[in-house]
């Protein structure tokens, strides 16, 4: 038998000895030999050139495959031309012709077998971060050429020619497969071998054609540690492979070197062949030198030991020669690689525009984010909100160890310049960053924006109403305060401040009505010159616009939040009127009318109670407030039970 070119195709055996590039996810895992799945970690584009040959003394170089790969979304294409996938047989059938009587000229009648990949592509669909699925498709060409004897009969001279036939069978092949990683460590796939055959020649079957049994392959590939893999497959055609490889970090890059041992039902030996690898990969290019070293071979050259078995498989039968493949992969990335997962985000709050400072301190979302790298990350988490904020909107950076899930809050920042005049549900667009530039991963969820009026229904956030309009209420206030300078002035100065809350008290509640909340899903509170404007207001309102007066000229006030079982609360003031507790007589003989508390500067000081919503005098009004106080607050021990709540304005 003589070999004319000795190349591979056709099996579920990887020539690139099953590196795999497992420490480098900018590559494909392996070829369409052990992948029918096509599954990828292809980033961007690949581009892959394959060089082989034989070792033999008949040695014989080329380029094996030449293959171009393109990520898009969840989507993966890859197509290959495949030139050096031949593989050439010439048999000596074992019979000899004389050619001539008289010349004595024999010959021995020869068979030629051709068998040719030309190309393949394959398509995968990444369903999840573990399971993607996936198809191949191959296209081979077999030519078989059959020397015959013919007699020629002459009235001169009877004498055999040989006859040339030629007949070629070429066909499709496709296969499916599916690939799971049930665990970061752990990959499963299950594919096909000749799910389907689809023949370009019709008529009889030829007896030299490929073996196209229907079979399965099983693949599993497991790392205990991060540097150690163990990869085996098994098919229900007869062949087995299994091995392992370690790994190195090197020069920014990861060093990888196996070994993997095959085996074939149609070989004698238990151990058809061996495959050693040696791997060098970065994020831009993976260079891979491997070889199988057979350890059977059949030198017969009669086509009957040919026949015995039929022909299936280029790459592992009794006729292989030894090879050494070289194989070069550049990562054409013109997008950065993905280090990390944005699984998940959950809304924790709707947006209230007016509180807006609260989404400074507090995530109005979380996310769960992985690190799909073997070493630590730093997440830029981002968030843009359409209708609230023109601009992306950074949160703090959060490290995320290699290969964890962690939760990632989303921080956001209200422009004030935008109006939001009714409530509504917006876009919420969520970005995870590792590097700058193009985000790693995004997802949108839909948030409710409320209008400026809305308030979550907690007391301490009233305060974000009551400076909404402090330069308004600082002119409101001045200007009442300018007309009754002399009232104010007649007082001694330790009574200065006590006598503004009464102007003011007596000059804001003159004119104002109580008017309820609209019904609604959520609290409405109006800003304090809308209560001015409208001339009412419930007591949420009342005391928002009296706290503003009072706030606008330096008089601490704090919200008297009076908590209801029913859901129902009522609001009052409390209002520090600067007078120390030795000087409460100059107010009261009675200690039920204030409460002693510090100010912002930790000294204590008388503070007052009022009921804004009295709307009568400012005595009445603190006669009022000061009753419910001491009932619920005191007498009731509302503040030990936390059912009474006293709230710092400022």
């Amino acid at each position: 038998m003589q070999f004319l070119n000795n190349t591979y195709a056709q099996s579920s055996i990887n020539i690139l000895g099953y590196a795999g590039n497992n420490y480098n996810s900018a590559f494909r895992l392996n070829s369409l030999e052990t992948n029918p799945g096509n599954y990828s970690n292809t980033n961007d584009w690949e581009l892959n050139v394959l060089f082989g040959g034989t070792v033999s003394g008949k040695s014989s170089s080329n380029i094996y495959t030449l293959s171009l790969a393109k990520t898009i979304s969840r989507h993966n294409l890859y197509s290959r031309y495949t030139p050096g996938f031949e593989k050439n047989f010439v048999f000596n059938t074992g019979t000899t012709i004389l050619l001539s009587d008289t010349e004595e000229i024999e010959t021995t009648l020869k068979t030629t077998l051709q068998y040719k990949e030309k190309f393949g592509f394959g398509y995968s669909y990444k369903f999840s971060s573990n399971f993607s699925a996936g198809f191949s498709v191959r296209y081979f060409d077999q030519k078989f050429t059959e020397e015959t004897a013919v007699p020629v009969f002459t009235d001169s001279l009877n004498s055999i020619i040989t006859q040339t036939e030629v007949e070629s069978k070429n066909y499709w092949r496709g296969d499916i497969g599916i690939n799971y990683n049930p665990a970061a460590n752990l990959l499963l796939n299950l594919s096909s071998i000749n799910l389907f055959t689809l023949k370009e020649n019709t008529g009889s079957e030829n007896i030299y054609e490929m073996n196209v049994e229907k079979g399965a392959l099983i693949g599993l590939s497991y790392s205990p540690y991060k540097y150690l893999n163990f990869h085996s497959s098994y098919e229900t055609t007869g062949g087995i492979t299994g091995g392992f490889n370690l790994a190195t970090e090197m020069f920014d890059g990861s060093l990888t070197a196996g070994i993997s041992l095959i085996h074939d039902k149609d070989i004698d030996n238990t151990i058809a062949g061996i495959i050693p690898v040696l791997n060098y990969s970065t994020g831009l290019f993976s260079l891979t030198l491997s070889g199988i070293k057979y350890f059977t071979s059949d030198s017969q050259n009669l086509l009957s030991s040919f026949l015995d078995k039929r022909f299936k498989s280029i790459i592992n039968n009794k006729y292989s020669e030894d090879k050494i493949f070289l194989g070069i992969n550049f990562a054409l990335s013109f997008k950065k690689k993905k280090s990390a997962d944005l699984i998940e985000v959950e809304i924790k709050k709707e947006i209230f525009p007016t509180m807006g400072d609260i989404y400074l301190n507090e995530p109005f979302a979380v996310g769960k984010v992985t690190n799909i790298t073997d070493k630590p990350v730093i997440v830029k988490p981002s968030s843009l909100i359409s209708n609230l904020s023109d601009e992306i909107i950074f949160s703090p950076d959060v490290t995320i160890s290699a290969g964890d899930t962690v939760l990632v809050p989303f921080y956001t920042i209200i422009n004030n310049n935008l109006s939001s005049g009714r409530r509504e549900i917006s876009q919420a667009n969520f970005y995870v960053t590792v590097i700058n530039g193009e985000p790693d991963d995004e997802i949108q969820k839909p948030v409710l924006i409320n209008n400026y009026n809305s308030w979550d229904g907690k007391v301490i956030n009233l305060r974000y109403f009551v400076y909404k309009d402090l330069s308004f209420a600082a002119g409101y206030a001045k200007n009442i305060l300018t007309r009754q300078k002399e009232n104010i002035l007649s007082v001694q100065s330790s009574l200065s401040i006590f006598k503004k809350i009464e102007v003011l008290f007596n000059h804001f509640v003159k004119e104002m009505i109580y008017v309820s909340d609209p019904r609604s899903s959520v609290e409405y509170v109006q800003f304090p010159s809308e209560t001015i404007n409208v001339k009412g207001g419930d007591c949420d309102d009342l005391s928002v616009g009296f706290a503003s007066l009072l706030e606008s000229i330096g008089i601490e006030t704090a919200f008297v939040d009076y908590k209801s079982k029913a859901g129902i609360s009522h609001v009052n003031l409390l209002i520090n009127t600067g007078l120390a507790p030795m000087e409460a007589h100059l107010i009261t003989i009675n200690d039920k009318k204030y409460f002693v508390r510090e100010d912002k500067n930790g000294n204590d000081q008388v503070w007052i109670p009022v009921e804004m919503t009295s709307l009568t005098d400012f005595e009445t009004g603190w006669s009022l407030g000061s009753e419910k106080f001491y009932k619920e607050a005191v007498e009731n021990f509302g503040l030990a039970k936390n059912e009474v709540e006293i709230i710092d304005v400022n």
